[in-house]
């Protein structure tokens, strides 16, 4: 007795794929569509190796380009702040060292 294989289109393939993509989790997104994560996986490393991408919607790209810009601000903020008080702790070493 043997056990037949069920075969997915590949616009089936795609949409867990872009599920995947979006923040799922791979268990999560097996749970959904009753998959292994072991097909979930290569379907993802088959879609690597022809290159293909996944695409995003431009409200959720535009959302991810507006964070990164304000974690960019963020570091760029607490990299000055970092600097001044390292030269804080000179000055301050400086002058106890000549007490």
């Amino acid at each position: 007795m043997s056990v037949k294989r069920r075969q997915f289109c590949e616009e089936f393939k795609a949409k867990v794929l872009q599920d995947v993509a979006s923040g799922k989790s791979v268990a999560e997104v097996t749970r959904k569509y009753n998959l292994s994560k072991n097909s979930i996986y290569e379907w993802k490393n088959a879609a690597a190796a022809r290159g293909a991408t996944v695409s995003v919607p431009q409200s959720e790209l535009s959302a991810l380009q507006a964070k990164v810009a304000d974690l960019e601000r963020l570091v760029g903020r607490l990299s000055v702040e970092n600097d001044v008080l390292k030269k804080v702790e000179r000055r301050r070493q400086g002058k106890e060292g000549q007490s």
